[in-house]
Formats: C-alpha cells, structure tokens, sequence
C-alpha cells in the first residue's frame, strides 16, 4: 500500500515538475534584441593595430537580406560556397544570408578548406554551386582559359578583399551571360563585412566601388 501511494504520490507530482522545469528553463532565455552584440571580428591588423569589432544583431541581419536582395538568393535552388576562411567577416555573412535571410531557398554549400584553396574547380562543379564570394587571387586559381561559360550554373560571384586585375576583369565579362554577373564588393568590418558592389562590365575599373548595398548608409 505505502509504495502504491509512494507511486501515485510520484505520478500526480509529474506534471508539476516538468511545468517547473518549463518556467525555469524560460526564465533562463535572454531575450534577445537588434542592438545586442552578434558577434567579434578581429581585423587582420592593415592599418597596423589589429582590434575586435563589435557587430550587433541588426547590422548583420541588415546586411544578410541586402545581399540577398541584390543576388537573387531567394530563387529555389541557389547554392552558395562557403568559400572564404572563418576567420574572414565574409564567412559569417555567407552563413547568415543563406541560412537566414533567403526565404529558406538557399543551400549553403561547404567542403574540405583544403579542396577549396586546391580545387576550387571542382567544387564548383560537383556541388552545382550558383554563388561565391571570395578573393580575386583565390578566384583566379581556375586558370586564365575560362569563364562564365564554362560555369552554365554560376549566377554571381562577388570578389573582394583586394583589388580585382584589368585582365580578372575582362576574362569574366568579355563572353558573359546574361545570366551572370561579376560583382567587385568593397567594405569595412567595422560596418559588417562589406558595403558597396559594383557590377562589373567589360571596360569597368577595378576602382570603381558602385553603389551602396540596400540600408547602407
């Protein structure tokens, strides 16, 4: 008897704990706001003194749903590149616009550091990729002798970090598709990641920034 009322006196107390446990693991959620810290970025240190930066919620956010407004990442069955390296801003902002901030329609693609500093050609193609974002010099390791068309399922490739070459420049947009495009971004990673592209043409400068991503002022 004792341990039959031991049992029903354990069972009735059930529910009451598990709605404690409930309250109390809500109790220990944050709520979380646009202007909380998102995130520290060390910077490579060019200007000589290398410093953390601060990047809050709503400047990533901001920055996600520009550049998949200006990249069409919202189109079912984009694949993007994880390209760069962690330790590079363009990294975080690759993930958060794929995964966050296009509509749910886009793939965020990864693969071995080693295969894609090595054979960049191939991850293109066996991953179908349709978006990258990288440097000039790292782009530049799948050769002089191709191009868009040599890529059918490439619809935009942003460089940056450096300043493109003349020669990058005229070997991806002298034969280009209508269907793709060569982009030259420009930034800061105090103001997240970057905040100008211009669209490249064949007589393009390699100076010239273009215009501010959507929300950047």
């Amino acid at each position: 008897t004792v341990t039959t009322i031991g049992k029903e006196e354990k069972e009735s107390e059930q529910p009451k704990q598990k709605q404690n446990e409930t309250i109390y693991a809500r109790e220990r959620i944050k709520k979380v706001y646009s202007t909380d810290l998102c995130h520290i970025v060390f910077t490579s240190g060019s200007t000589g003194i290398p410093k953390g930066v601060l990047v809050e919620h709503q400047s990533l956010v901001t920055y996600g749903y520009a550049k998949s407004k200006t990249q069409s990442m919202h189109v079912k069955n984009t694949k993007l590149l994880l390209a760069s390296s962690f330790t590079f801003d363009p990294y975080i902002g690759d993930v958060v616009t794929t995964l966050c901030c296009s509509s749910g329609n886009a793939i965020l693609c990864m693969a071995p550091r080693e295969n894609i500093l090595m054979q960049l050609d191939k991850c293109l193609v066996t991953l179908g990729i349709t978006h990258v974002c990288c440097t000039p010099a790292h782009w530049s390791t799948l050769g002089e002798n191709v191009n868009s068309n040599n890529y059918k399922m490439l619809k935009f490739v942003s460089l940056g970090g450096e300043k493109m070459s003349i020669s990058l420049i005229k070997q991806w947009t002298i034969e280009q598709r209508k269907d793709f495009s060569l982009i030259n971004t420009y930034g800061v990673t105090e103001a997240t990641v970057y905040q100008s592209i211009n669209v490249m043409h064949r007589n393009s400068s390699p100076s010239d920034l273009g215009t501010p991503l959507p929300g950047i002022t």
